[in-house]
């Protein structure tokens, strides 16, 4: 009798032990989903931003002009921290002749994003040679790629290509497609089905397209047999994944240096379109139209689901919006003549205006979505499968996806907290190491926040 009783004691010790570890575990999983959707709707996701580095041809003409080129860059590698940088896009036309000599000049400019540790990828123009130069220099056979895990090379040694990154706790593909207006409507219908199999390769994968040639002044462009619309309406409208489109190419002058668009896809979602090409833009002091030192800042809050475009000279250290660049004088229209109407006699732009330096998008559901399900995913992860204990192993394994989770989305102290967990409670399970290791990866990340 007396071990009976001790037995009923012990059990329901065990029972109300256990009641109270499910309620922990509730509160604990509603906790940690309430702190992903707050990153996916107002709090949490870190911004980060893109530079966009439209066509540089007329800065490899001469060594005076490469120094341009090599600010432009080395500005983008100092804001690495200050505004979170984690990828570039080169749209194109990159010298405006393949040499020795003029790729020489590009690659020491490009030099500065390789040592920021800054991923990017660069698509060839209607300037930019052959793709056996290409490949050399920028494309597959390059120090820049070779046997880099977050590059793949396409056709003809990564004259296409593309490249993998991360922001905000969300995973990117860039596809990287060449200058298509040269080329036959058979070439051009194989080099979009490459494109087609990168992305069923990676379904779901928020996706950005840079290519060369895309947008005109004032919509889609048409070279040859190629029409841009036909790729709008064949490819791009019809891969809901794919999330923004960035160009260079064409011109309409010094006053032209922008153009979008936002056009809706076979899904119901808007996809925006980008054009930077501010080649023809002075350069500063000489005045000469090479280009101004002008690039783009495309900066991701997630949380905000805007993303707040912004471009700014390395040579006059100014953002477009700068008061000396927006009062109306004749200093700002001689720098920054895109900022007015008119070819820059007229009016300033307002941030509504298609042309305009200086506005907002909504983020692309695309990115967005891809949040929202993460966090949706947390209360089949953090719950036990059933009353039942769990053995060791699956225990551990699901703590570990847990930390995994907790980490795409910078969520640290949580993420240490469960590693410290699976190393306490399951030493000798296979998670464990796994464990050890993102830990001490860990540590050195919240050390440098």
């Amino acid at each position: 009798m007396r071990n009976n009783k001790r037995m009923n004691e012990h059990n329901g010790m065990m029972k109300s032990l256990w009641r109270g570890a499910a309620g922990l575990l509730a509160f604990l999983t509603l906790a940690v989903a309430a702190a992903l959707l707050a990153g996916a709707s107002g709090a949490g996701a870190e911004p980060f931003t893109i530079g966009v580095l439209p066509d540089t041809q007329n800065y490899c003409d001469n060594d005076t002009l490469a120094a341009v080129y090599a600010r432009e860059t080395a500005y983008l590698a100092g804001q690495k921290a200050a505004q979170n940088v984690v990828f570039v896009s080169h749209v194109g036309d990159v010298a405006n002749w393949a040499s020795t000599v003029t790729y020489g000049r590009a690659q020491a400019a490009m030099d500065n994003l390789a040592a920021a540790d800054i991923r990017f990828g660069m698509v060839p123009g209607n300037h930019d040679g052959s793709w056996q130069w290409w490949k050399d220099y920028f494309g597959t056979e390059s120090t820049y790629f070779k046997g880099k895990s977050w590059y793949v090379g396409g056709p003809s040694g990564g004259w296409n290509s593309y490249q993998y990154f991360s922001g905000g706790g969300v995973d990117f593909l860039h596809i990287g497609l060449e200058y298509l207006g040269s080329r036959n409507a058979s070439e051009i219908s194989d080099i979009l089905a490459w494109a087609q199999g990168v992305i069923d390769a990676h379904p779901g994968v928020p996706t950005i397209l840079s290519t060369h040639s895309y947008l005109t002044y004032p919509s889609w462009i048409t070279e040859g047999v190629y029409s841009a619309q036909a790729t709008w309406e064949n490819f791009i409208s019809r891969n809901d994944q794919i999330c923004l489109v960035l160009c260079g190419h064409a011109t309409g002058g010094a006053w032209s240096g922008a153009n979008r668009r936002v056009d809706t896809n076979a899904f119901g979602h808007g996809v925006p379109q980008v054009l930077s090409n501010y080649q023809l833009a002075p350069t500063w002091p000489s005045g000469s139209q090479t280009g101004g030192g002008w690039l783009r800042l495309m900066t991701f809050d997630i949380p905000a689901r805007k993303i707040r475009v912004r471009t700014y000279s390395s040579e006059l250290n100014k953002f477009s919006t700068d008061p000396s660049l927006t009062d109306g004088s004749e200093y700002a229209r001689a720098w920054a003549p895109f900022n007015y109407t008119d070819s820059g006699t007229g009016s300033l732009r307002p941030a509504s205006d298609q042309y305009s330096s200086d506005f907002v998008l909504d983020m692309p559901y695309a990115v967005y979505s891809v949040v929202t399900a993460e966090a949706s995913r947390v209360p089949a992860i953090a719950a036990k499968p059933s009353a039942v204990p769990e053995d060791p192993k699956s225990a551990a394994a699901r703590q570990l996806e847990l930390a995994r989770l907790y980490l795409r989305h910078q969520l640290l102290e949580q993420a240490e907290r469960v590693l410290k967990d699976i190393l306490r409670d399951y030493p000798a399970e296979p998670a464990a190491a796994e464990a050890k290791k993102m830990l001490d990866e860990l540590v050195p990340k919240k050390v440098s926040q």
